[in-house]
């Protein structure tokens, strides 16, 4: 019981190192704020998962490019609720990949991924 606790707590620890957050506050208006963020996680071996939440109606960009700088993924979303979108990279070699997402034209995360 003890060593499957341990276990779950590490897997945590794990991914909330190895995802990395991007969180901006906007109050504009007198409206109230709204947290964007977005994580660039890796599933498993082959697969790229992008999610983002709260958008608030802005223009995001999701891109992946191989180690030659080649746009492999490209997908644009531009709605309120939240998006989880999984990208099966099975076909893709092996190697490292660079996840991008822009928010309304300006860099908002870039982050390495290596498939194996």
């Amino acid at each position: 019981m003890k060593t499957a606790i341990l276990t779950a707590a590490l897997m945590i620890l794990m991914t909330a190192a190895n995802a990395r957050t991007l969180t901006v506050t906007t109050n504009s208006t007198g409206a109230p704020e709204s947290n964007f963020k977005v994580w660039v996680l890796q599933p498993g071996s082959d697969a790229i998962k992008f999610r983002v939440t709260n958008p608030a109606e802005e223009k995001i960009v999701l891109k992946i490019y191989n180690d030659k700088k080649e746009k492999v993924f490209h997908r644009t979303i531009k709605n309120k609720k939240a998006a989880s979108i999984l990208c099966d990279m099975s076909k893709c070699k092996d190697g490292t990949y660079t996840c991008v997402v822009l928010r309304n034209g300006q860099e908002e995360l870039r982050k390495p991924v290596t498939l194996k």
